[in-house]
């Protein structure tokens, strides 16, 4: 579903009723959306999905893989996927995808943008995330507002910094402060 947030406009661009299939199967999936109350009126848009599980559309990836392209073919994704899970430290199925749940929102406020992913295991999920931001030598800053903890990450290549943290079942990221705090509201 896709929604102008600020009232005057409200549409259903993209709804299923029924069964999804092919390759949209992948991504879309009918469940509760509840990261839209999160967004304050001010937010320009907003998007919010449901998604199957992550690590189901990874494993249906790898039957797609395996129908399209043989088991070669499969058996070398598999091979370089280990190869980088080794690197990183954890399993992209079993680690980063599992502790994934199956929303994702993303709200537009001019330049900023908040983005939510609801989160199934949450010490998982803080495990991860460290050994993701080491990938692009990236070191977190833990920042305390009022009752709310969360970090910032400069990222100098981009030339902007991301704010993020769990709250309340979501990893919610902003390239602003402000962004993400309204949104832990």
């Amino acid at each position: 579903n896709y929604i102008d947030h600020r009232g005057f406009l409200t549409q259903n661009i993209l709804a299923f009723d029924g069964p999804i299939h092919g390759l949209v199967e992948l991504f879309l999936h009918a469940g509760e959306l509840k990261a839209i109350a999160r967004f304050t009126p001010e937010v320009d848009y907003v998007m919010d999905i449901s998604h199957g599980s992550l690590d189901e559309a990874w494993n249906r990836l790898r039957d797609t893989v395996k129908a399209v392209a043989g088991n070669e073919t499969l058996a070398k994704m598999d091979a370089t996927t280990g190869m980088f899970e080794t690197m990183l430290e954890f399993s992209i199925e079993n680690d980063l995808l599992a502790s994934l749940g199956n929303e994702v929102a993303l709200g537009i406020e001019g330049e900023r943008f908040t983005l939510l992913v609801q989160v199934r295991d949450e010490q998982k999920i803080n495990e991860v995330i460290p050994k993701l931001l080491l990938l692009g030598e990236l070191q977190p800053e833990k920042i305390e507002n009022e009752e709310i903890s969360y970090s910032r990450v400069e990222i100098p290549k981009a030339g902007m910094a991301l704010f993020f943290g769990i709250d309340r079942g979501y990893l919610t990221i902003s390239n602003s402060p402000e962004g993400y705090l309204s949104a832990t509201r």
